[in-house]
């Protein structure tokens, strides 16, 4: 999607992207807004952001009844859709099934969106999910291989070679897309102009990963975590 958006969910007057994964909703949003924003400068006068939580019904109104002023249509971008007061949401339902011209309403929330409301944005609209894939609808376990998309990131945001006992001990940091990249970020600023990423430059500064750091150790003596702290002497001791 990222690489190729499909025409018939640039052109919907209504989008819901909708997922758990933050570093997906984030990416599919800039993409769509990349090309529904057309005309140079539009995002300054034809697209708006609003938090759900705050937005009144008269709000609503107010910012659906303006017309787009270089771009071919209104951008409105409302987050966490499922924080919309009742009163908003009653609005909202209506315009959804007039289906206005002019206008693109994306709306962001979690993967467990369902009701009538959401029913309603789909069936005018468009509806984008942003999860990982799972190996079955009644697991919780992820077939995702981690590692590999943190190669894959490395290479192509940083122009790093990430090492591939590096990346199997950065993918254990996290269980999410978002606070990997932002470990796989962190240590890409830490190598400098070095191209390449090392198992001991993600253990120096990923403080999450799987063989605890000396900071951590620091810390577990400082808390008197008898325990914690033994057994990551005993780590750093077998690390060298």
């Amino acid at each position: 999607f990222l690489s190729d958006p499909p025409e018939r969910v640039l052109v919907a007057h209504a989008i819901l992207v909708a997922g758990d994964e933050q570093y997906l909703v984030d990416k599919v949003l800039a993409a769509v807004i990349e090309r529904v924003v057309k005309a140079p400068g539009a995002d300054q006068f034809d697209l708006e952001k609003r938090d759900a939580a705050e937005l009144s019904p008269a709000d609503f109104d107010s910012i659906v009844s303006t017309m787009p002023f270089v771009n071919d249509r209104r951008v409105i971008v409302i987050k966490n859709i499922p924080d919309l007061p009742a009163d908003t949401r009653d609005a909202v339902k209506p315009f959804l099934e007039s289906e206005p011209r002019g206008i693109c309403l994306i709306g962001t929330g979690g993967s467990s969106m369902r009701g009538n409301l959401y029913q309603i944005w789909e069936k005018h609209g468009a509806r984008i999910v942003c999860e990982l894939p799972r190996k079955s609808p009644k697991s919780k376990q992820i077939d995702f291989d981690f590692a590999r998309w943190l190669t894959g990131r490395a290479k192509q945001d940083f122009g790093k070679t990430l090492d591939p006992d590096a990346a199997a001990a950065l993918a254990e940091v996290a269980g999410e897309l978002q606070p990997l990249y932002a470990e796989l970020e962190k240590v890409a600023m830490y190598v400098g102009d070095a191209e390449r990423i090392a198992l001991a430059d993600v253990k120096a500064i990923c403080s999450g990963c799987a063989i605890g750091t000396v900071w951590e150790w620091c810390d577990a003596v400082g808390a008197r975590d008898t325990a914690r702290a033994l057994e990551l002497l005993k780590e750093l001791l077998d690390a060298g």
